[in-house]
């Protein structure tokens, strides 16, 4: 259970579809201390610069998370880990 600010965040991907049958994809992070939204990426389509790009901006506004090298140690994301580093460097 995180006891401040930027130590854990949660990301999902979502999808939904509109009544003409148009599919929407959704990216939100949330802190898990005070369940803040802090971003959500909206589109027909989501690629990876996008969702990249989207947590660039949220470290930007909200400062690194402190956890962020243990979440992000998973071996489905390390090429996202790398991507993210090298814009944050």
């Amino acid at each position: 259970m995180p006891e401040a600010k930027n130590e854990t965040w949660s990301m999902d991907f979502m999808h939904d579809q509109w009544a003409d049958g148009r599919s929407i994809r959704l990216f939100d992070v949330i802190d898990d201390f005070n369940r803040e939204g802090l971003g959500i990426e909206v589109d027909f389509s989501l690629p990876a610069k996008r969702v990249i790009r989207s947590l660039n901006q949220i470290i930007e506004w909200h400062g690194s998370l402190s956890e962020f090298d243990q979440i992000m140690d998973l071996n489905i994301l390390v090429p996202l880990k790398e991507l993210v580093r090298a814009k944050i460097d």
